[in-house]
This record gives structure tokens, sequence and C-alpha cells, in this order.
């Protein structure tokens, strides 16, 4: 009747090999003047335990192809935004809690030329605000970043960039128990064809312990057993490097009324692992903060800028994986203008006191253990040192990151002696 409502069931079937991704379609419902279309949006998820293949699949002639990526980036400066360009999105459930030191490798091949480029972002299950207050309504968690590809230059303009340095991308991100989204970005385009074809391959991995926590005091030559362990097979093996250890950079910044409104700090790298700088607004006062990582170039005696992180508020974060030996400075701008303070949280392990002994060479098999040896090498005065070794495939070394640490309590005794002149 008129004003009356009707209610139905609308059921999907998806098959047991239907490719992971997203489907459209819509329902029909016509009446005597008139056809109403309802969307259907359909997300076929993968279990995250198991090995994946996002993509590879034939050309579906649809506008939203789960195989194909066509650019549509922006670089206006009045309207590019970070979310700009092409977007693919798939998402994979881990029922049980993973084990420790187990994270997601990920594998992408796209068949273009240099500069296309599609970077890869991992969403895992992070509690926020929202889902802690009311979780029965936005919980258990929200999604949100917790790994992914190297981004260089600043949105939406961003550089090309992929470990492997070609068409080709590892990444790799810790795995959580609940829904993991795997989320591809086409952030260049070459424009040579109409749509570019990409393959994914999705897996675990782990290396155990993880993290490493080295015996207090710990003499000189210690060793430890590292496994590694992965669900699929790595076709060109994989290699290791350590750095480490030195002592934590982070520190407290203010901003006294009437400014100056910029705060920064240089300090040297040599042999680090990683340059990670993050700004919190749990840790601020100031509703609006800016990040800047630059380095001293000594031919042209400037500051070349590195890395930003400028969004609206004071949550900023820059990585730089193995950066170049030289002077860095750390720069943090006030955007709010207003008096305050921040927590600067700079982590760069350096050094050569760590080193990985025995990592394994040739084809790595699937769901088979390899181990190697961390060795501690050197003496080190009373403080906490930090420090983290990579694991990856030949073709893209830092895929894993494993944070290392060690507490020393030695009082080192320093004897002065008189110069006796003859």
């Amino acid at each position: 009747p008129a004003g009356g409502t009707a209610v139905f069931t609308a059921t999907v079937t998806t098959n047991a090999d239907t490719p992971l991704g997203i489907y459209e379609g819509h329902i029909l419902v016509k009446g005597d003047t008139h056809t109403q279309a309802i969307p259907v949006v359909v997300s076929v998820s993968g279990d995250a335990s198991e090995v994946n293949v996002l993509g590879g699949q034939p050309p579906t002639g649809t506008p939203y192809d789960n195989s194909l990526m066509h650019g549509l980036f922006s670089w206006r400066e009045d309207g590019g935004r970070s979310e700009s360009g092409d977007w693919r999105f798939y998402f994979l459930n881990q029922a049980q809690e993973p084990d420790p030191g187990t994270g997601l490798l990920i594998h992408n091949v796209w068949d273009d030329i240099v500069p296309t480029d599609i970077d890869t972002l991992v969403l895992g299950p992070t509690v926020d605000m929202w889902s802690e207050s009311f979780p029965s309504y936005f919980g258990p968690y929200t999604l949100d970043l917790v790994g992914g590809s190297t981004r260089t230059g600043s949105r939406p303009d961003w550089l090309f960039n992929t470990a492997t340095g070609v068409n080709e991308e590892w990444v790799s991100a810790p795995l959580a128990q609940g829904l993991q989204g795997i989320l591809h970005h086409n952030v260049l385009f070459a424009g040579d064809k109409f749509g570019v074809p990409f393959t994914t391959t999705v897996g675990t991995a782990s290396v155990t312990p993880y993290p490493v926590d080295i015996p207090a005091d710990s003499p000189s030559g210690t060793e430890i057993e590292i496994t590694f362990r992965a669900n699929m097979d790595i076709a060109g093996g994989v290699v290791g490097s350590a750095y480490g250890l030195s002592k934590d950079l982070s520190e407290l910044a203010a901003w006294e009324a009437g400014g100056p409104w910029y705060w920064h700090k240089d300090f040297e790298v040599r042999d680090a692992g990683v340059l990670e700088v993050a700004l919190h607004d749990a840790e601020s006062t100031v509703g609006d903060t800016d990040l800047f990582v630059y380095k001293w170039d000594e031919e042209t005696e400037e500051w070349d800028l590195l890395g930003r992180s400028t969004g609206s508020t004071a949550e900023e974060y820059v990585k730089l994986v193995r950066p170049e030996d030289g002077l860095y400075r750390v720069e943090v701008e006030d955007w709010s203008e207003v008096a305050g303070e921040q927590y600067i949280n700079i982590r760069r392990p350096q050094g050569t006191s760590i080193a990985l002994i025995g990592v394994p060479t040739g084809a790595i098999a699937a769901n088979t253990d390899y181990t190697f040896t961390l060795r501690l090498e050197g003496t080190f005065p009373a403080g906490t040192y930090e420090g983290n070794f990579f694991v990856g495939p030949a073709a893209a070394p830092t895929a894993i990151e494993v944070p290392v640490s060690f507490v020393s309590t030695l009082e080192m005794t320093y004897m002065h002696l008189p110069l006796i002149y003859k």
C-alpha cells in the first residue's frame, strides 16, 4: 500500500576461487512508475595466515578492476591531496593471535616501465579514542597504518621509490589478530598504457626472538640465535644487516610566547639502520606542529630536505631507511604559534657493535626454519642502547626490521696519567 514498507532478504554468493578484492553490483526495485537502484558492494577477503594472491587476473572491463591501476592522481597545488590517485583495497583476517615476531611479507610486481609506481600501505587493528570509548559502536578497534612502502617527497607529488629500484616492491608489516587492510596506491603513472596490471603475493614471515633484548651487561662476543621462517618461497634468498648500538636522541621541544616558532636539533648519522622521527598528539600541548628532516650538503653548503610531515594535528612521522652518513637536522614548527611543548621522538640506531653471522644463502623454501646468529661486540658505559637489524629478500634487503635493545650498568673508570718529558 502507499506509504507502506516491504522487507526482503538479499543473498550474495561467492565461489571459493573468487579472486580477493571489491566487487560492485545493484538490486533493482521496480514499481509501477519508476525503478530504484540499490548499490551493493562486496569485499571478498582472505585468511591472513595463508598465502594470498591479489590481482593477477585478466581484465574484467569494469571501471573498478581488482587487477589494474589507472593513474588518476593530481599534482594541482590547489587540489592535490594525499589520497589523490587510483586505489585498490583488499582485506585479510587473522583469526588467531599470531606468534610474536610474525609479520606480513608482501611482494608486488607491475607490468609497466619506470616511473610508474604502486605504493603498498598496510592497515592493522589499532585502538583509538572512539573504539576505546564506544566499543559496541566503533570497536573493538579501527584500522590504521602499520607498515608499507617507504615514501619520499610530499603528498600528493610522491617521488618514485621502491625497495628494488624498479617495477617491483617488497614491504612488510606487523601482523595482529583481527582484520588487516592491504591498500595499493598508484602514485606515479608513465602513461604508456591505459591500465597497468599487477600481481601481489601476500604471505607471512617471522623472526624470533622479536624484539631482541640482549641480556644486560653481556660481555663482548655474546651470541643470540635468530630463526627466520616464511610461509612462501623466496627464490632469490635473503640477506641481512645490523646497526647499533647507540643511545636515544629524543628530546623535549619548547616554544615561548612570541616565538620563534621553530625548534631544531642537529646530529651526526653514521652507520645507521634508520632515522625515524615521530610526533604524537598525546605528547604535545600544541594543537598543530609540522616536521621536517634535512641533511647538510657539503658541496652546496645548504640543507637538503629529505622528508616532511605537515598534517593538521601534532601527529607527524618521517622515516628514512639506511640513511647516508652525514649531518642531519630535525626541525619542528609550532604551526599554531602558541606557547607550548612537545616531545620529539628521534630513533637513530647506529654503529657497528652488533653483527649478523651465518645468514642463510640460496633459495628460501616455504615453511622451513633457517637460523643465524646476532653477535655483540665491544663494551659499553652505563646506559640504555638501541639497535636494529634487517632481514629480507635479496631484492629488498630491508623488508623486515627487528629492534634490538641492550642495557649496560658498567661504570667506566678512566685513569689520567701525567706526561713525562725527557
